[in-house]
């Protein structure tokens, strides 16, 4: 899946770059920052919550420490974790289908309410007019709406495989 695989390459890169002694301070615009110290073993994990109160926040960031996770940094929703790598088993993040399943799900109604928009905007104003500026988002429009496309399908599969497991 398109999203996992993408989460599991940022998480181990994250990892290496631990293991060189740069370690993720903090990510915000496509903008990563390290701080630097001892070299380490830890494991990286993203999740994805929707926006949360500050109550809800505090809540959740305190539900994974008491299971033995850091948490680094939010941005959009994504929500970084790290962890010792102590066992040869590399620790989970969820330890139950049902958190799975509503991460998914939310991440499933955020990629629907993000593609829904420039839908209609795509159809509605794009298409509708012969400005030659336009003509670029005839062509980018269709794009980024393809890439929502996959995510959405396979956001969608990920989801029918949690549930078939459970």
């Amino acid at each position: 899946m398109f999203l996992t695989w993408q989460e599991e390459q940022e998480a181990g890169w994250l990892m290496e770059m631990a293991r060189r002694g740069w370690h993720l301070r903090g990510y915000h615009s496509f903008v990563y920052s390290f701080v630097q110290g001892e070299p380490e073993e830890v494991v990286y994990k993203l999740d994805y919550r929707k926006a949360l109160k500050k109550v809800e926040h505090e809540e959740y960031v305190a539900l994974f420490e008491d299971s033995g996770w850091t948490h680094v940094d939010d941005y959009m929703g994504w929500h970084y974790f790290k962890s010792a790598a102590t066992a040869k088993v590399l620790p989970e993040i969820y330890s139950d289908s049902d958190s799975l399943l509503q991460k998914y799900k939310q991440l499933l109604t955020t990629l629907i309410s993000c593609a829904l928009p420039l839908l209609a905007i795509y159809f509605l104003i794009v298409l509708q007019n012969d400005y030659v500026f336009m003509l670029v988002l005839k062509i980018l429009y269709p794009m980024i709406l393809g890439v929502l496309l996959i995510c959405i399908l396979k956001t969608s599969l990920k989801l029918q495989r949690i549930k078939k497991r459970e």
